[in-house]
Order: C-alpha cells, then sequence, then structure tokens
C-alpha cells in the first residue's frame, strides 16, 4: 500500500472506522501487507497516525523513486 501524503493516510484511517474497522485489524488480516511512504515527511504523518511504514523512499521527487525502493533487491 503506498501513501503519497499524510492526507491519504488519513482518509484510509476514517474509512476504515466507517466501516467498523481500524488499521491494527487490517495489519492483523494482511500480515504481509507492505507499507510504503512517498517520502520521509509522508511516513512521520504515517506513523504519527498509528501506521507503521515499512519502505521510504529516498527519492520523492517523482513517484520513479518509490517505484525503485520497492523493486531494489533487499
Amino acid at each position: 500500500m503506498v501513501f503519497a501524503s499524510s492526507g491519504e493516510v488519513e482518509g484510509l484511517l476514517k474509512s476504515l472506522k466507517e466501516l467498523g474497522w481500524e488499521w491494527e485489524m487490517m495489519r492483523r488480516r494482511w500480515p504481509n501487507l507492505v507499507v510504503v511512504a512517498h517520502g520521509p515527511v509522508t511516513a512521520a504523518g504515517a506513523e504519527s497516525l498509528g501506521v507503521n511504514v515499512n519502505v521510504v523512499s529516498e527519492r520523492f521527487d517523482s513517484f520513479q523513486g518509490t517505484v525503485w525502493m520497492l523493486s531494489k533487491p533487499s
């Protein structure tokens, strides 16, 4: 799951709440879910909302940086 802004994280959490879900329920349901933040500001915002980020794009001037982070070997 890729977040490009903290607002997207907030929107997802609000939608989950309206459905009677919480973020931790999603993590338990899909334990292999990878959460990606499009840059450190988005990562910090997500973390402050309780969403743990697995990958932070180092190049966030375009989505190519995010794609690169996801495609590089571990």
